[in-house]
């Protein structure tokens, strides 16, 4: 299931994005059992409750952020904007959409023990883990979810 996955995912965001080999990140696909459920302890938060479903996920993608190359690294510096993190947004977006496409369900999250799963998976220290991206079969049906308005997020023309 992964690797249809990634070659589904990677046909749309390595061939036609970014341009000139930027790609800022590094995925870590982990598929296999007992790694799979350190990783889901180390993304659910036993505080607050949150992320507890990502026991029953088979696949676990860790997006960890690379440096960007020199053009992208000036011209973040020049125009104030982290655009590694947007490549990124922009690559797990499709990931998920590719998941989609085959039947899948998949959540990105951003909360997580960042150094427990760094420690896991022989991440160096100085790399970030952005983001847990979870795929599966969905064992639920799709919840309704609670988003504002259209006319709250869009304008035309204007702020």
């Amino acid at each position: 299931m992964p690797i249809i996955i990634m070659r589904k995912a990677n046909r749309l965001f390595c061939c036609f994005y970014p341009p000139e080999k930027i790609q800022p990140w590094h995925f870590i696909v982990v598929d296999e059992p007992e790694l799979r459920n350190q990783v889901a302890d180390a993304v659910a938060s036993r505080i607050l409750g949150m992320n507890h479903f990502t026991k029953q996920a088979p696949v676990h993608i860790l997006v960890v952020e690379e440096r960007p190359n020199f053009t992208s690294g000036i011209g973040g510096l020049i125009k104030d904007k982290q655009f590694p993190l947007l490549d990124i947004g922009i690559a797990a977006a499709h990931i998920t959409l590719a998941a989609t496409a085959e039947g899948l369900g998949s959540c990105i999250l951003g909360w997580f023990d960042e150094k427990a799963v760094r420690k896991l998976l022989h991440i160096p220290d100085k790399k970030r883990v952005i983001l847990d991206i979870v795929v599966g079969y969905s064992t639920q049906p799709l919840r309704e979810k609670k988003r504002k308005s259209a006319d709250e997020v869009i304008s035309y023309n204007k702020y």
